[in-house]
C-alpha cells in the first residue's frame, strides 16, 4: 500500500505543463542517491522526453553532501532551463539557497518534488525565485478534504503545533489506513 503522491502523479502533468508555460526544452536532474530519487527522475525522464525536451544532466549526490558549487557548474555549462530537484531535507535548503546565490534562477527554473512549507521556509523567500513544487498537499489547500483535514489535525493537536504539510498528510493517510486494516 502507498500512501500520498507518487512520482507519476507528480510530475506527468507538471513537467508539459511547465516546458509550454515557462519555454523549458533542456532539463537538468540532481537529486540525492538513493532509490527515490533514482526512480523517480527514470519516469521523469520519460516525461521530459515524451513532452519533446531534452535531458542535459544528471547526477546523484551523497546525502552528506552540503557543498553544491561543482553542481551549480555543470547546471549552468550544460544550459539547463529546467532543473529538476530530487534532493531532501537539509540538503534541498542548502542547494537552493546556493542556486539562488549562484544566479542561476535567471537561466532555470527548478521544480521540487519534496519541496514542502518547512523546506521553502529554511530555503527563504529571497532564494525561492522561480522555484516550483508539485505536491498533492499544501496547508493553504482549501479543497473540502484539506480544510477537513486541517480541521481534524488542529482538533487532536492544536493550533500551535507543526506547520501541516504534504509529508505530515501523508504519514497521517498512513496512519489511518493501517487502523482501517488492523480492525478489518
Amino acid at each position: 500500500y502507498s500512501t500520498g503522491e507518487t512520482p507519476s502523479q507528480q510530475l506527468a502533468p507538471v513537467i508539459p505543463y511547465l516546458q509550454k508555460q515557462h519555454n523549458v526544452s533542456k532539463w537538468y536532474l540532481i537529486g540525492h542517491d538513493y532509490n527515490w530519487p533514482r526512480e523517480t527522475n527514470a519516469l521523469a525522464k520519460e516525461y521530459i522526453k515524451s513532452a519533446g525536451g531534452e535531458l542535459v544532466g544528471e547526477e546523484y549526490v551523497p546525502m552528506s553532501a552540503a557543498d553544491f558549487d561543482s553542481s551549480l557548474q555543470r547546471i549552468k555549462a550544460s544550459g539547463a532551463d529546467g532543473v529538476l530537484i530530487t534532493l531532501v531535507g537539509g540538503g534541498s535548503v542548502s542547494f537552493n539557497i546556493a542556486y539562488a546565490s549562484f544566479g542561476l534562477d535567471e537561466q532555470a527554473i527548478r521544480i521540487g518534488t519534496l519541496i514542502e512549507e518547512n523546506t521553502l521556509a529554511g530555503i527563504g523567500a529571497a532564494n525561492a525565485s522561480g522555484l516550483y513544487a508539485t505536491a498533492g498537499y499544501f496547508k493553504d489547500l482549501t479543497t473540502p478534504l484539506a480544510t477537513a483535514f486541517k480541521q481534524n489535525y488542529e482538533q487532536a493537536f492544536g493550533t500551535d503545533s507543526a506547520t501541516l504539510n504534504t509529508l505530515g498528510q501523508s504519514a497521517y493517510q498512513g496512519l489511518k489506513l493501517l487502523a482501517t486494516l488492523a480492525n478489518k
